[in-house]
């Protein structure tokens, strides 16, 4: 449970936050999974599924807070999540349109460079959305899961981590899984592997707007890129101005 402990004590340090008009949601409808997984290509190689995140992440458009492309290891701004964020872009990554790589709903899609020109790009995609009701975060993990089922992924949820049962007042609800799964990838099936981190906030009205982190590789590349996956979740912040 490695992994989980650190993207957890990463995505833990994320203050508090009640948003307070989280009105636009890039992801699902309410009630929904997350945007999850995409078999999208880059365009100058294979691309894949990737996952939601947390506050303050790469620009919703692939742009850095200047205004450019977000690249190795710039600070850029998501704003298109119920809760704006900014991260920290690692080191040998690079933000892409998710329109261009089949992700046209998520606020952002990230990949390893060194990865484009193997038979599949590691990806970091971020996505996020309102939940009405009481549903939790691990529902919303298990909806995930689900869709890829239903998909024929055979997904089978390898590491799993709650830490968002019980949080309190001023505490923001993280859930953290690794699941690996089988992906059709033109005339052959390949086994993928995806490591989720949802971040939770309560609006004004009680809603659930999520914000989700998802890194997908083949499951060797997974564990290299575990650390730069970690960083990219600690790097995240709200930014409410």
């Amino acid at each position: 449970m490695a992994l989980a402990a650190c993207v957890l004590v990463a995505a833990g340090g994320c203050s508090g936050y009640r948003a307070d008009s989280p009105d636009s949601s890039p992801g699902p409808t309410a009630g929904s999974e997350q945007q999850g997984p995409s078999n999208g290509e880059t365009g100058d190689g294979p691309g894949g599924p990737g996952g939601p995140g947390g506050p303050e992440g790469p620009g919703g458009d692939g742009q850095n807070e200047d205004g450019g492309p977000g690249g190795d290891g710039e600070q850029v701004r998501i704003d298109k999540l119920p809760v704006p964020i900014t991260v920290q872009l690692p080191a040998g990554w690079r933000s892409l349109d998710p329109a261009q790589v089949d992700a046209p709903d998520a606020a952002f899609f990230a990949v390893h460079n060194e990865s484009i020109e193997t038979d599949f790009s590691t990806n970091i995609v971020v996505g996020g959305n309102i939940i009405e009701g009481d549903t939790t975060l691990k529902q919303v993990a298990q909806g995930e899961v689900e869709s890829l089922r239903q998909d024929g992924g055979d997904p089978h949820v390898v590491q799993e981590q709650d830490g968002s049962d019980g949080a309190g007042p001023g505490e923001t609800p993280v859930y953290f899984q690794v699941v690996q799964y089988d992906e059709r990838m033109g005339n052959h099936q390949k086994t993928l592997a995806m490591a989720q981190t949802l971040i939770g906030f309560r609006d004004q009205n009680d809603r659930l707007a999520v914000v989700s982190s998802t890194l997908t590789a083949t499951p060797e590349r997974l564990t290299e890129a575990a650390p730069e996956f970690e960083q990219f979740v600690a790097s995240i912040r709200v930014d409410d101005h």
